[in-house]
């Protein structure tokens, strides 16, 4: 069977066989620890090694985008780790097992279908991977753990700030930013014209936005929290390397903060996530801060 349909189901990179996870029904962040494995030898060609070690090098000058981009992964999986610590967040097991044997099983039969039920999972990832079921899924809930803290760090840190919700109309040009304006002074509604017009973040849910606060460095944000519910300001000038965009916002609410420790809230912010996974818009407004808080660099070329 051809491998890329199976392997299109988990984008997941080879497993390597590594320390269980503790199998406690609390896992804390340690376990988003990096781990400093020995620079092991991957292949021998007469005798000559080829390391680990090897392959970064190789992947850094041969493939510098990919590895620039595994870097900036790898650097927020710590910042989500730190924190985590930081806010006294844990993650329960019984989270994490029926996403990953629903995993597991889906891959089963997504191989077994392909090759007419003459492949088993375990040939499959031992001839196609080099791994065994064992380390592919404990690769699964490695993965599948630091989306869980993620989704929990990000959603629980935001409702520690005062937050601001609104709807925003997005477009190219300031005269039909000021034309949809003056429609919504005489009564259009806002969400249908952002639905129809904007294009900009959240067009198919009228132009809402997931709750930010004062942090977010952009010009939404401080005509926002200028505002009160219902008033909408604009157009509102932002610049890029693609030119202008107009903005008019519309402010919903203002959430105020909360100084709940996780436990007390845990169930609240679990809920949240069930009815609404992280955003594109919110992780990238916590990742803004977040690594400001931890200073997170990336050195260029050399280490400059």
């Amino acid at each position: 069977m051809r491998a890329a349909g199976a392997l299109a189901l988990l984008a997941l990179p080879p497993a390597q066989d590594s320390a269980p996870a503790s199998r406690a029904a609390r896992i804390d962040a340690a376990a988003l620890a990096a781990s400093h494995s020995r620079d092991e030898v991957l292949a021998r060609v007469e005798g000559s090694e080829v390391r680990l070690s090897d392959l970064a090098r190789a992947m850094l000058l041969e493939r510098p985008a990919e590895s620039r981009d595994l870097a900036r992964t790898l650097a927020v999986r710590e910042v989500v780790r730190r924190e985590a610590e930081r806010l006294g967040i844990t993650v329960r097991r019984e989270d994490l097992e029926e996403g990953i044997s629903k995993e597991m099983e889906g891959l089963r039969r997504q191989v077994e279908k392909e090759s007419g039920g003459r492949t088993t999972l375990a040939e499959f990832l031992r001839r196609e991977m080099g791994t065994t079921e064992a380390a592919w899924r404990e690769a699964l809930e490695r993965r599948a753990l630091s989306d869980r803290f993620l989704g929990l760090v990000v959603r629980y840190a935001g409702s520690l700030e005062e937050r601001a919700v609104v709807r925003v109309l997005t477009t190219p040009r300031r005269e039909d930013a000021a034309s949809l304006l003056a429609q919504v002074r005489e009564g259009a509604d806002f969400a249908v014209l952002a639905r129809e017009r904007s294009v900009g973040p959240g067009r198919a849910d009228g132009g809402r936005l997931p709750p930010f606060g004062r942090g977010w460095d952009h010009p939404i944000a401080k005509a926002a929290f200028d505002l009160a519910p219902g008033e909408v300001a604009g157009p509102i000038e932002e610049s890029g390397p693609k030119g202008s965009a107009f903005h008019l916002v519309r402010l919903l609410e203002k959430l105020p903060a909360r100084e709940a420790p996780f436990p007390e809230v845990e169930e609240e912010v679990r809920a949240s996530l069930r009815a609404r996974a992280v955003e594109r818009f919110e992780y990238e407004r916590w990742v803004e801060g977040a690594t400001r808080r931890w200073k997170v660099e990336f050195p260029g070329p050399g280490g400059s």
